[in-house]
Formats: C-alpha cells, structure tokens, sequence
C-alpha cells in the first residue's frame, strides 16, 4: 500500500513540475513589448545638400588616325661617310644624323620645313620659327625674325655641342646641311642608307612611323553633359570635339612620343588606348537624395528647400546621390523630403530660356 502511495505521489509531483516548465516556456516565449526609445521614428523630412563640381569624367578607349611613313630627305649629293640612324632609335633635333663627304647633318625642328639656306643679315618667317627652335634647344636667341650675329652665335653654339666643327661655316645653316623633323624627335623604324653609298637630294636617311593626325573615341558615350571636354591619354592632355575626335597638336604630339603608344602607331587599325574624358570647365552640382527631386520630366526637375521650390537640371549620380544643377544662383544647404514636400508638380520643367517653346 506504501508503494502505491509513493508512486501516485511521485506522478503527481512530475505532473506539477512538467506544468510549471510549460509555463515558463511560454513566459519566455510571449512576445517581447519594443522599448519606446527603439520604436520606428518619423520620416524624416529633410536632409543636407552638398555642393560638388561635377566633371562628368568617364572612361573610354581611343583609337589613332596615322599618316603616311614620316621619311627625313637627304638634300645634299655626295657619298654616305657616315650614319647615326638605327631602328628603334630616336633621332633627336640639334643632333647629327649622318656624314656625307665627312661633313655634318643635322637634324633639325621648325614649325614649317625650311626653304632656303639661312646667314646673317637673313629676315623673314623662317628666320623667326628657327630662332624659336634654336631658344628651345636651349641656346639663347632673340626671336625677332632677323638673323644677327647673336642668332649666327646661337647657331654655332648649336652645332659645336652636336660634335659638329667650328670655322666661318659654323655661323651659318646651309639647306644642304639639314634633314627636317616633323617633331622634336623621330622614332627610326628604317634605315635605308649604308655607309659608302652615294646619295642624292630625296633620299631618306631614316624612315619612322607616320605622325597621328588625329585621336577619335570609340565608342563615344551617348549621355555625356554637354560642355567643352578634355581628353587625357598616356598621362597627355588636349582638347576634343563634340564628335569625340581630337586633333589638339600638344596631344598629338605627346602620343607620338610616348613609348606606349608605339604598338598602337605601329598598328592603328587593330589597337586601341584607355583614355579619360571630362569637362574642360567643372559644373557646380549640388548632391541631394534622389527623394529630394520631385516632378521629374526628362532630365529636368525640381528640389524644395525650407519650403521653396528651385527647378534644376539632372546631371549626374555619385554614392546613391543624385547630382543637380540648379538654374539659379543660391545657396542651398538642406533639401524637403517627404512629407515636407508640398508641391507634387513643379512648373520649371523646361531648360532655362526654353519656356514657351512648342
């Protein structure tokens, strides 16, 4: 009887505790009140604006339009005594090239190619363009077009520092003495001449690739903000047309010289550049959140600030921003959102100067 006693009391005691852990349970399952200071705040109804230049830069590819075979033309008659021209070589301006009958040739860079031979008491264009050659080889020289004895000084100085031999001859540029460079230098790709070989005037003493005459993107981007652009290739510079094409001669003339850009001279057709192009003259930008610009109509909308509506242009994105332009001159700092917001249209919907157009 004691055992059975015992054992209805032990049943009842787990009953009691399985009932007291079921109510535990479900205690510590109910769910748990959001404490007042976690609970979701109002929409906010404003948020700042900040001011930015936008360039509208983009990465692009360019490809280069080159021209014919540049050639350096002999203009003298006699036999080759001696060549400074290899492939793969540079032949620089104020330096000697070549020997016909042990005398000197020198290569030399203008503006324009030279016409005639060039001595004191000389005036003219051509005397002007080569004074400017002769400053920037270094070798001081008042560029007034008239070629004087500091001019003829100049010259000889020029010739001397090229292992060239002084004498009366050395104040003087004889025609026959000079190959003309399109550029500063000229990357030799041919040598066609070989020492002991008689030459006459038009024989090329080097040949090396055509100059670019032009740099095109491909593809141009098709949203690009309007405005003058620059286009930056191999770390140079120059401005590019609303087709996307550049013939700024800085540039040009900086590619050409630019040992990367060589596979692409030598293989234009099949090889393109990375490039960068951007606005000449930043635009001032204001960034707002995209729910601050309401009324949207192409790329045209409007933004409110404390309350006052400001119609803007729609330029660009940056970070989850939108990037605009306002149309009037003034200092925004903070934009509407939202509720703040009490204009659902905007009548500025047109570009400034547009109203009224059909």
């Amino acid at each position: 009887m004691t055992s059975r006693r015992s054992a209805i009391a032990l049943t009842t005691m787990s009953a009691a505790i399985l009932v007291a852990a079921a109510g535990i349970a479900g205690f510590a399952l109910r769910p748990v009140d959001t404490p007042g200071d976690l609970a979701a705040g109002a929409a906010p109804t404003s948020a700042p604006a900040a001011s930015e230049d936008f360039v509208d830069e983009r990465s692009v590819q360019v490809r280069l339009t080159i021209g014919e075979p540049a050639q350096l033309p002999l203009t003298r008659t006699g036999t080759l005594t001696a060549t400074w021209c290899t492939p793969g070589t540079n032949i620089v301006a104020g330096t000697i090239v070549a020997t016909i009958d042990y005398a000197p040739v020198y290569a030399v860079h203008t503006d324009t190619p030279l016409y005639r031979s060039l001595g004191v008491g000389d005036r003219g264009e051509d005397v002007h363009v080569f004074q400017r050659e002769l400053t920037r080889l270094g070798f001081s020289v008042e560029e007034t077009g008239y070629y004087g004895w500091d001019t003829a000084r100049a010259v000889r100085e020029m010739k001397l520092a090229a292992g060239g031999a002084d004498g009366d001859e050395a104040y003087r540029l004889d025609l026959e003495e000079v190959v003309w460079l399109a550029g500063e230098s000229l990357a030799a790709s041919e040598c066609p001449l070989r020492v002991g070989q008689a030459v006459r005037p038009g024989d090329a003493v080097a040949i090396g690739p055509g100059t670019i005459q032009s740099v095109a993107v491909e593809p141009l981007p098709v949203d690009l903000t309007d405005g003058d652009r620059v286009l930056t290739v191999l770390g140079a510079s120059g401005t590019v047309g609303s087709d996307g094409v550049s013939t700024d001669p800085q540039l040009l003339e900086a590619l050409l010289q630019a040992p990367e850009a060589a596979s692409v001279v030598a293989d234009p057709s099949s090889t393109t550049l990375p490039a960068r192009i951007q606005l000449a003259t930043p635009i001032a930008a204001l960034k707002v959140p995209p729910a601050a610009v309401f009324a949207v109509n192409g790329d045209r909308g409007c933004i409110q600030s404390a309350g006052t509506v400001h119609p803007v242009t729609i330029i660009g994105a940056s970070l989850g921003n939108s990037l605009v332009a306002l149309d009037e001159e003034t200092a925004i700092t903070t934009v509407d959102l939202g509720a703040a917001i009490q204009n659902a249209t905007c009548d500025a919907t047109e570009h400034p100067g547009q109203e009224g157009q059909p």
